[in-house]
């Protein structure tokens, strides 16, 4: 955890605020010690959150003491640190998907949404029916293993 130092002998707080906010965010968005730019597990993300959530509140309280010179940019600083942690906060909830994930999470949803549409038309007592019956015979199965293991298109 990077704390925010104290006053120093040349007054200059904003200096050593911008050298924690460097290490603080480059910790934190490049996933620390995960290597190679990965995504951090979720367990790592959650504590990623909890560091930033500790290093704001350093942040606020010097805004508070009245010991930080460029007050506006350092709001500024710890409204997007806020940002940060939520992202973090979220992806670690699950409530977000990495990138890489969202391609094979559309595959997946359009191999549902044949399946569904068919099993829709197998109830249709007409032609209709006749050919979402004759789709599903003929699939047998095959969207969905292709989808289970990751090949083909929907």
């Amino acid at each position: 955890m990077t704390s925010i130092p104290s006053r120093g002998a040349t007054g200059d707080t904003d200096q050593a605020v911008s050298q924690s906010a460097d290490a603080s965010a480059s910790g934190a968005a490049h996933g620390g010690d995960e290597a190679g730019g990965k995504l951090p597990s979720r367990e790592r993300a959650a504590e990623h959150a909890e560091e930033l959530r500790e290093h704001i509140a350093q942040v606020r309280l010097k805004l508070a003491g009245g010991t930080v010179r460029h007050r506006a940019a350092v709001e500024t600083y710890a409204a997007s640190m806020d940002m940060l942690a939520a992202i973090f906060r979220a992806y670690a909830s699950g409530a977000l998907v990495p990138v890489e994930r969202v391609a094979e999470i559309d595959r997946l949803r359009a191999v549902l949404e044949w399946y569904a549409e068919q099993a829709r038309l197998c109830r249709l007592i007409t032609s209709e029916g006749d050919a979402g019956r004759n789709a599903l015979d003929e699939d047998g199965g095959k969207r969905a293993r292709a989808a289970l293991d990751g090949e083909g298109k929907p």
